[in-house]
């Protein structure tokens, strides 16, 4: 039975491969789109999340198709809406899948002339060459027909340098097209784009003022704008956390009373059953004030921290740019304050 099973995979044509191929992978294909497409309106938060969370909804994201004309209504973006909206990375994927279509396109025209002249490339004069033994409809257009010797051959080596050639000719314009568009990503006012982030800061530094005036010591001070330390502020995240927790409840407690209209209770841990919104309301409250505190507490250290490095460096006779970190944080916030009347 082995023996028999070997020499029929080995009988199989090179068209039946494919053939066979096309048939099993094709129809998962098939069967996967389709189900993408029935399954993607019922959980759009999995397949569509820019459009179905308000905080993450884009200009693009906002466009409302079919469960099928989206497949063609995608093609008609630009790589400028594609980038506002999804970022450069995104628009740098597309059009490498791009290019994979171009490079594709060009054997696809290859294959125009490649095709008859592989297909009649065998000569039938000598009846031992082994493109004749070739009955496959697949191998009769493929290299292996051809004759040894054949100019036919030229043909071949015409198409390889002409996708060569189309290949980096699309790569090099992909690299003027990144390059440019890089350029102008980079230029955005964005604050990372001019931002520039630093580890491993030593004790001496580790504060607003202190790192200010480093860089204004070392670099022009008119091109430092702020300095800002990175804290790792776990209890303040924890409260927020809490406090976005005990809002999301109160939310659902008064969306109860209005729908179904009787106050809601629930059961806190010690067991007592309590009223859902004076509990959260006051639970809220009681949030508001322990961050406003917290803040307020980082800001006075803060504070502290700079009226000591400023009587620091006056002890020590040291000369820094302590009146330009004022005008400079000053001048920045009134920039603030007039680029948001103009919005107004």
């Amino acid at each position: 039975m082995d023996y028999e099973r070997d020499e029929n995979v080995e009988n199989t044509s090179t068209g039946e491969v494919i053939r066979l191929t096309l048939k099993i992978y094709g129809s998962i294909f098939a069967c996967s789109f389709c189900l993408y497409i029935i399954v993607r309106p019922i959980f759009p938060l999995c397949y569509n999340f820019c459009n179905s969370v308000k905080e993450y909804n884009t200009k693009l994201s906002c466009n409302h198709y079919g469960n099928v004309q989206w497949i063609w209504k995608m093609f008609g973006y630009s790589d400028d809406e594609i980038t506002q909206s999804c970022g450069l990375t995104a628009t740098v994927f597309l059009r490498f899948l791009r290019l994979g279509i171009k490079i594709s396109i060009v054997g696809i025209i290859n294959s125009i002339y490649l095709i008859p002249v592989n297909l009649y490339g065998c000569s039938d004069i000598d009846e031992t060459d082994q493109c004749n033994s070739l009955r496959d409809g697949v191998e009769r257009i493929g290299l292996g027909h051809l004759s040894q010797g054949s100019m036919s051959l030229l043909a071949t080596t015409f198409a390889a340098y002409t996708i060569f050639g189309a290949a980096m000719h699309f790569i090099y314009k992909e690299f003027e097209w990144f390059t440019a568009a890089r350029h102008k990503f980079l230029t955005l006012p964005r604050v990372d784009n001019y931002s520039v982030y630093v580890g491993h800061i030593p004790k001496e530094f580790r504060g607003d003022t202190a790192l200010f005036e480093y860089f204004c010591s070392i670099f022009n001070s008119e091109e430092v704008l702020e300095a800002k330390v990175a804290l790792d502020l776990f209890g303040l995240e924890r409260k927020v956390s809490n406090r976005e927790s005990v809002v999301q409840k109160l939310e659902h407690a008064l969306l109860v009373r209005e729908i179904k209209d009787f106050e809601p209770t629930h059961i806190r841990k010690s067991g007592e059953k309590v009223l859902s919104i004076p509990f959260y309301n006051e639970e809220l409250q009681k949030l508001n004030e322990e961050i406003s505190d917290t803040i307020t507490k980082i800001l006075d250290a803060k504070e502290e921290e700079r009226r000591r490095w400023m009587i620091k460096m006056g002890e020590s006779n040291t000369t820094f740019s302590s009146g330009v970190f004022d005008e400079k944080r000053e001048a920045h916030v009134s920039g603030r304050e007039n680029e948001s009347n103009a919005d107004k």
